[in-house]
């Protein structure tokens, strides 16, 4: 879970107002522990993001989600 969160708050709170997930994959390659130093990377197209969480030593995680447009009332 704390994997997913740290993914999800790369992103503003405003931007979930206007967009909700659709579809989140997530592929757990090896654990992070405690004091580990990671760093988390987006890259983005469109509705489509790819995530990874990686240290020193490569990946750690990796996750694609995909967003759609809330619809407006």
């Amino acid at each position: 879970m704390k994997y997913i969160d740290l993914i999800l708050n790369q992103w503003e709170l405003e931007h979930y107002d206007s967009k909700s997930i659709e579809r989140f994959e997530i592929i757990y390659q090896r654990e992070a522990h405690y004091g580990d130093n990671v760093n988390v990377v987006i890259k983005q197209v469109e509705n489509i993001a790819d995530a990874e969480i990686c240290d020193e030593n490569g990946t750690i995680t990796h996750a694609k989600i995909t967003f759609i447009d809330k619809k407006r009332n």
